[in-house]
């Protein structure tokens, strides 16, 4: 809850982590740090750091963490209005074998709070879109997209 020293912690983490070239944690520490930054109203931002964490997650093969920034990004597309999206997001990382509890847990959470604002039919169009995609087609997705904002 003490997002504010969170964020400042992090911060010092980063710095650490990134001289010792520890990138899956950089990766992770920017993930997590995303989620703070969100609680704490900066959506920008937020979405900048859950970014650079795939980013750096995918070149250091950590797909848990590739999961867990997946998950914040989809917090800030539900939050956008773009609830279809997030929860095409969440069901591919409740798919994904590599998705650890935590991450699970927040995805479930999100997940079943958005299956209470849609109908069948978004449901189940989000359902097949996530069926027809790989965790690295939606990270090839988000990043390119990513590059031309």
């Amino acid at each position: 809850g003490e997002h504010l020293q969170a964020v400042d912690m992090f911060r010092k983490s980063l710095d650490t982590l990134t001289e010792l070239g520890a990138r899956q944690d950089v990766a992770l520490g920017l993930a997590e740090m995303g989620r703070s930054i969100f609680v704490l109203g900066d959506d920008t931002q937020a979405g900048r750091l859950w970014r650079e964490s795939l980013r750096i997650a995918t070149e250091t093969r950590g797909t848990h963490v590739a999961l867990e920034a997946l998950v914040g990004l989809a917090n800030l597309q539900a939050k956008r209005g773009e609830r279809g999206y997030a929860l095409e997001l969440l069901l591919i990382v409740l798919d994904h074998p590599a998705s650890i509890q935590d991450t699970r847990n927040r995805a479930g959470q999100l997940k079943r709070e958005l299956e209470a604002q849609l109908t069948s039919q978004q449901v189940e169009a989000a359902q097949a879109r996530a069926g027809a995609k790989s965790l690295e087609t939606i990270v090839d997705e988000i990043l390119k997209q990513a590059e031309l904002n």
